[in-house]
């Protein structure tokens, strides 16, 4: 080929090339107008939101090791975040298989209980994480307003930094391989708000605007800051970088919302003796409405804010047994059993409850006594010719629901119960009322709280049977491994897996929950398996592993290809 030939193919190299270029730098780009974040701002508390394979989805901000800010739409459906990345501001995406990179699992998100789904008015989500996440040198918590802040904001925080991982430009889509930081001017909301014809309050959200600078898309629950302070969360815009504004939920106006969700509990419990991962509670606290995730040990002499401590053992819940005649509709049977993921053991703040060693039975040594309301046909049984003690966090009234700090105690008369002013009230459900300190009752239900109607409790000496045979059978499970990692099931009338079965699935509602592991006999123990859930970290880090080789290999092959075509054309 003569040299006049070549500047007539100089457009297909060009061209070859160009396609060998997109390839590499589809991942490649910034927040609209801004730059990759340095030393000089701070990012630290910044954290990627990914989905199951590892692709950011929104940002976030990291408030404490459990806790992360985001924006509520983040949280929806379609999203189907998974993990939470910290430790990555400084890094490439790519590089969150890294020793100062920490991958935790996202445990629940909370989202306002006000956001709008169609407006996103209220835009703003709790994260709670599997585990906690410490300060390292690539990992810090954000500091958050002391109080609402009075006045235009635009005229206290002229400027703001914005961070993410959020598209380069809306219309190519490229997004960046490292953390963008971009400084924006902070704009009148009352403008703002008239751009978008929205009547939201003023106070819940904030403005920026400055050409050709913007979040994007992907850039959602990501922090605004002014002078290191987290004041915003990336919410929505029109488009990106257009003449209209972008608009953040306003840290400080939701601070109640966020105190609140952080310190939040639910119900009550009490740990049963012989077991040390079994609590006892209400059938009613395990219900779809209630949603309980975790157990709360050793914080009965502490405000409930204080969980975080070494004297608080705080635990996942496995599983949650009622009973198997429990209805729904009135109560009855409103007794459950409650498993751990892990052992809780005794210490000084922490002890296990005893139960009684059989049926009360109405003797002539101990006679069962009847208090009569004639007024309102009320019949009260009264075990004992004693108070019981009952205990528990919930409503100190039931017209203001406010709640104590610390766990409270009340002596009332058993076993339905009833003091004129004195009564277990919502929140307290689940909880223990003991007679000489052994457990004789579970809180249940009543007609509001301290009326002329008595509390109801569950009697535990009429369940001894149920308590037994479910502690029996997680005795049996628990032998040599830890509950956390497996799953147990167990059928009257000689039901089980069998030699082959193993490596085949246990399926729940069509999802895969369990691999079949292991067994003793075939139908008379408990049958033993693997839980997926445990190792969803392995699985998708060896999926994702295989996935970027396999991507490796397709680049190195298009290069090829790209230089076999250059050759051919020459």
């Amino acid at each position: 080929m003569s040299k006049s030939e070549v500047p007539r193919l100089l457009p297909e190299i060009i061209f070859l090339l160009l396609v060998y270029s997109q390839y590499c730098n589809a991942m490649k780009g910034r927040i609209v107008g801004g730059k990759v974040c340095t030393e000089e701002e701070k990012h630290e508390f910044t954290v990627a939101l990914t989905d199951k394979s590892f692709v950011v989805k929104c940002g976030g901000s990291l408030l404490e090791s459990r806790w992360v800010l985001t924006a509520a739409h983040c949280c929806a459906a379609m999203v189907r975040l998974r993990y939470v990345m910290a430790g990555l501001s400084t890094k490439p995406v790519s590089d969150y298989i890294s020793d100062s990179v920490m991958v935790t699992m996202i445990d629940e998100c909370i989202t306002h209980p006000n956001y709008k789904q169609d407006n996103l008015e209220n835009d703003i989500a709790l994260i709670r994480l599997n585990k906690d996440v410490s300060e390292t040198s690539t990992i810090s918590y954000v500091g958050l307003p002391t109080s609402k802040f009075q006045g235009e904001i635009h005229k206290w925080c002229t400027q703001a930094l914005v961070l993410g991982w959020g598209w380069l430009d809306f219309h190519s889509r490229a997004r960046p391989s490292r953390l963008q930081c971009v400084t924006l001017d902070v704009v009148p909301t009352d403008h703002c708000m008239m751009k978008y014809h929205s009547r939201r309050d003023p106070d819940s959200v904030m403005c920026t605007w400055n050409e050709g600078k913007d979040a994007c898309k992907g850039d959602s629950g990501g922090p605004l800051t002014c002078n290191g302070i987290l004041y915003g969360v990336v919410s929505f815009g029109m488009k990106c970088a257009t003449r209209y504004p972008g608009v953040y939920t306003r840290v400080d106006f939701y601070l109640d919302f966020i105190d609140n969700a952080m310190t939040s509990y639910r119900g009550g419990s009490t740990i049963v003796q012989a077991v040390t991962a079994v609590v006892l509670t209400a059938a009613h606290c395990c219900g779809a409405m209630v949603r309980l995730r975790y157990v709360m040990a050793g914080l009965s002499t502490k405000p409930v804010s204080d969980y975080i401590s070494d004297s608080v053992t705080v635990t996942m819940i496995d599983q949650c047994i009622t009973h198997p005649s429990y209805k729904e509709e009135d109560l009855e049977n409103d007794i459950a059993l409650v498993r751990l993921n892990k052992d809780v053991s005794e210490t000084p703040t922490i002890s296990y409850v005893g139960l009684p060693t059989s049926k009360f039975q109405a003797t002539a040594e101990n006679p069962t006594s009847y208090k009569y309301d004639v007024a309102n046909g009320i019949k009260m049984i009264k075990a004992f010719e004693v108070r019981a003690l009952v205990m528990g966090w919930g409503w100190l009234d039931y017209h203001t629901r406010a709640r104590p700090s610390k766990l409270q105690c009340v002596n009332l008369d058993v076993m339905c119960t009833w003091i004129e002013g004195k009564d277990a009230c919502k929140g307290d459900s689940g909880g223990p009322l003991t007679c000489n300190g052994i457990l004789y009752g579970v809180v249940s239900f009543g007609m509001k709280c301290a009326t002329r109607y008595p509390g109801v409790y569950t009697r535990v000496d009429s369940y001894l049977d149920f308590i037994d045979n479910e502690m029996k059978s997680y005795r049996a499970c628990s032998v040599a491994i830890q509950a956390v990692i497996i799953i147990c099931t167990s059928s009257k009338g000689g039901k089980d897996a069998c030699r082959g079965d193993s490596g085949g699935p246990l399926i729940c509602r069509g999802v895969q929950y369990g691999i079949i592991s292991f067994g003793i006999l075939c139908g008379e123990y408990p049958g033993v398996q693997t839980r997926v859930d445990t190792y969803l970290d392995f699985i998708h880090m060896t999926i994702i592993t295989r996935r970027s080789d396999s991507h490796l290999n397709k680049g190195l092959i298009v290069l090829l290809i790209i230089c076999v075509n250059i050759v051919i054309l020459l």
